[in-house]
Parts: structure tokens; C-alpha cells; sequence
């Protein structure tokens, strides 16, 4: 769906499944498409050209966890405070919807989804937990 926006900007994507990918988790598969769409869809926005775009699933403690992260400006303590609130946003033009119905869906899901500061505070990092249905 944002392959075009990604080549436009010459971001690559980098994408790594650690688990069989037969495993099966508790979720709403649309729910959580949308909401992956609206954390990539940020994610191609905030990175620069010819950056990368990191994507890792993992699986822990009963969880699935995925991890996606980019090498844009990062979020300022404020913005950590408010992204997932409807109609904050920090994107020109932007509805501030996106973040704020991606954590509704995910938890709709059972699931949470947070924001990670990288070390050097450049990008920003979101982590989405799924528990692994049984």
C-alpha cells in the first residue's frame, strides 16, 4: 500500500520476521493492517530520502512483538506525552488521527503500543505487543 511513497523517497524498508510465521495471534486483521499503515505512513512522512525503515517481529513471553522504526527527527518530550491522543499531530496537513486509532485498534486487539526513544534521540521507535493466541 506505501510502497510508492517509500520509492518516492528512496527509503529503503527493512523488514525481519524472527518466528514461524505460521504462529497465530489474537487480533482483528484489519484493525491491525490500519494500524500498521498508519505507523508506516509516519514513519515514510518523518524519514529522510534515502534513510531506512526498520521493521522486526519477534516473538516473547507469550507475544508477539513488533518493532518499527525510523531515522527521522524523533519526538520531543511533548510530543512523547501526546501522539496518541486524537487530533495532536506534529505533521503539516496532518488530522492527528492516525497514532490515536492505530493504539485504539491495537487495543482493541489485546495488544499496547508504545513509543521508544533511540539513544541518540533521533527517529522515533514504536513497539506493538500482540498476545499469541492459545
Amino acid at each position: 500500500v506505501l510502497r510508492p511513497q517509500f520509492e518516492r523517497k528512496k527509503i529503503k524498508v527493512d523488514t525481519q520476521i524472527m518466528f514461524d510465521e505460521s504462529v497465530s495471534i489474537k487480533t482483528y486483521p484489519s484493525a491491525l493492517k490500519r494500524a500498521i499503515i498508519n505507523i508506516l505512513s509516519n514513519a515514510c512522512h518523518f524519514a529522510p530520502e534515502n534513510s531506512t525503515v526498520t521493521t522486526e517481529a519477534l516473538m516473547k513471553n507469550g507475544n508477539i512483538i513488533l518493532r518499527i522504526a525510523d531515522q527521522g527527527p524523533g519526538l520531543s518530550y511533548e510530543d512523547q506525552k501526546n501522539i496518541f491522543k486524537f487530533f495532536y499531530s506534529r505533521r503539516p496537513g496532518g488530522t492527528g488521527i492516525g497514532l490515536a486509532l492505530a493504539k485504539t485498534a491495537i487495543e482493541h486487539c489485546k495488544g499496547t503500543i508504545t513509543f521508544l526513544e533511540s539513544p541518540d534521540k533521533k527517529g522515533a521507535c514504536f513497539v506493538i505487543t500482540i498476545p499469541i493466541s492459545l
